[in-house]
């Protein structure tokens, strides 16, 4: 049988192809939005390889902590006092630092001479370092600043051209030229 004409210019048989082929097409692109949409699942064995590994990691927290209860419990008084003391040191410290950081800030001195000040030092001893650091680094800036602004003197200007100038030359014999 002759394939007839579709549309002028498709046989009947190219375009049931090119139906065909927009239909699939179409269902494979909401394949695709289906997929995007639709969480993924997760099979058994998943969930509870998932739930074991967790179960194991907050064993270990707690592992950690009964050993640290107890081995707390076995120190001695002075145990107890040398490791508070060794606490409230290290947050003086961290205070000291902090309050550094804000003075340093305010005065505009880089974070890098923090390394410099022995925090460990008695507070009297820091707080003379510090000052020492600003009154330093005050003064190195001060003289960085004048030795840019320090400049030359001009040449050129003055009398001594005035004279040397033909134009002045030839105005010499007037009466009230430079007396």
């Amino acid at each position: 049988m002759p394939e007839e004409l579709v549309n002028g210019t498709e046989t009947a048989g190219q375009a049931q192809d090119t139906r065909a082929a927009e239909v699939t097409q179409a269902q494979s692109a909401e394949q695709t939005n289906v997929d995007a949409t639709t969480p993924k699942t997760y099979t058994e064995e998943d969930f509870n390889a998932a739930i074991e590994a967790k179960l194991t990691e907050e064993r270990g927290k707690l592992q950690k902590q009964t050993e640290e209860l107890e081995r707390r419990s076995k120190m001695t008084l002075e145990e107890r006092e040398k490791e508070i003391l060794e606490r409230e040191k290290t947050l003086k410290i961290a205070e000291m630092k902090a309050d550094t950081i804000i003075r340093f800030n305010k005065s505009q001195i880089p974070h890098e001479f923090l390394d410099i000040i022995n925090f460990k030092d008695e507070t009297e001893n820091v707080l003379k370092n510090i000052e020492k650091v600003e009154n330093v680094f005050g003064e190195a800036v001060n003289k960085a600043v004048n030795m840019r602004l320090r400049g030359t003197t001009p040449t050129g200007g003055g009398q001594n051209n005035v004279v040397d100038d033909p134009f002045v030359q030839g105005l010499k014999g007037q009466k009230n030229f430079l007396k």
